[in-house]
């Protein structure tokens, strides 16, 4: 049978701007955020065929970045929002059979700029009066197909 190995980042990097209005308990806003990883998700399978063929697919996430308005509700420190927009990243796929027998062996790659939308929620903190604590969630979805979530706990000075 075959094994599905979990997404993992090996480091991030990236930036954010943004700016929101107040208007009495609800806020709204702009954002846009570009972040630099290696996010990687890999499948491996042997298929039920006699000799079984292997085969492999893995994806990797090299940057994303999104642009985004942000409607939320205030109440003392924390804000509760959500978030939608643009979603652009580059995105690269690899896929390839083999067999232990013959010199069978398929191959196919492809790598690309997707653009797409992102959708989310969250919480914000105001722990002190310039430290914002954050967790949020979003999901990118490009082309009928979802980006593998990713949720994130950020302070933000």
């Amino acid at each position: 049978m075959g094994q599905i190995l979990p997404a993992q980042a090996v480091g991030v990097a990236g930036g954010q701007v943004g700016y929101n209005w107040q208007r009495g308990s609800w806020v709204y806003g702009l954002e846009a955020d570009i972040s630099a990883m290696h996010l990687n998700s890999e499948m491996n399978t042997v298929l039920p065929l006699v000799p079984p063929p292997t085969a492999n697919a893995n994806a990797d996430v090299d940057w994303y970045g999104t642009v985004r308005g942000r409607l939320g509700w205030s109440t003392g420190s924390a804000l509760f929002y959500g978030t939608g927009g643009l979603a652009y990243g580059r995105v690269e796929l690899n896929s390839s059979i083999s067999s232990p027998v013959g010199p069978v062996f398929l191959n196919s790659q492809t790598s690309s700029e997707k653009v797409g939308w992102v959708a989310g929620a969250g919480i914000d903190y105001m722990w002190l009066p310039n430290v914002i604590l954050n967790i949020g969630y979003s999901m990118w979805i490009s082309e009928r197909s979802a980006w593998p979530p990713h949720q994130r706990l950020l302070a933000d000075c």
